[in-house]
This record gives structure tokens, sequence and C-alpha cells, in this order.
């Protein structure tokens, strides 16, 4: 039916997001490890990106399993806003514990010099999470 399309449409969207809320987690850890006084890691890229995964997989079945597809478009708005906290707030937890673990150090932060660009960029914790904040915000609303 055309509001099975609909529903289709809307959770396929919603995997994107959590790809994009993935993403945007790898970034804050890599900027989170130069904050911390790392290194810039790209193995761990898809590492990051797993955990996110890993931490959405149960509540977004849960979720999926819920969905009553039942044509009142109101009522998956709901469902659709209800995953959006669920998904932001799992992101956020990820990203508290990751900063909690690498402690003062981290939120501080450092000055890191970009040679090519010749500009010097400052990495810290706080900053980092508000850009993943701001990059979530975006995505979930």
């Amino acid at each position: 039916s055309e509001m099975n399309n609909v529903y289709r449409e809307r959770i396929s969207g919603e995997v994107k997001k959590c790809e994009e809320a993935a993403t945007r987690y790898s970034i804050f850890m890599k900027e989170l490890a130069l904050a911390a006084g790392g290194e810039s890691d790209k193995s761990r890229l898809l590492k990051d990106m797993e955990t996110v995964y890993i931490a959405f997989d149960r509540p977004f079945r849960r979720w999926l399993e819920g969905i009553d597809p039942s044509p009142d478009r109101k009522a998956m708005d709901e469902n659709i806003n209800k995953w959006h906290k669920d998904a932001s707030s799992i992101v956020k937890k990820l990203a508290e514990d990751a900063v909690e673990s690498l402690g003062a150090k981290a939120i501080t932060g450092r000055m890191i010099e970009d040679k090519k660009a010749k500009k010097s960029y400052h990495y810290s914790a706080p900053e980092a999470m508000n850009r993943l904040n701001s990059q979530l915000k975006k995505i979930y609303g």
C-alpha cells in the first residue's frame, strides 16, 4: 500500500541518519584523541562507527518492532521523533563516556599546527562535544 511505501522510505531515511550519526561520532573521537595528546588514527574511524552501530542495534530493532503501520501520519511522526531522541541520547552517552575515560588532558585540550594551512587549531573535549551536539541536532532535530 501507499502507506507501507511511506513507512519504508522513512525507515530507510532513519538508517541513513544512523550512518550520519556514526560518522559524526567517529569525527568526534578523532578530535578527542587529538585533544588528549594522541594522533589522528584513521584505522579507528571504522571502529568508532561500529561502536555506534552496536549501541544502536537493539534499540533500533525494538523501535522497528514497535512501529504500528497505521495510516496515521501523526503517529508515524511521533514514533520517528521518539527514535530521534533515543538515538541522539545514545550517541551523547557514548561521547560523555569517552570524555570521562580520557580525563582532564582532553578537557583542557591542546593547540595543533596545520602546516599546510599555516594555522593552529585548538582541540578540546568541550569544543568537540559542542560540534557533535550541533551535528546531532542537524541530524535528529
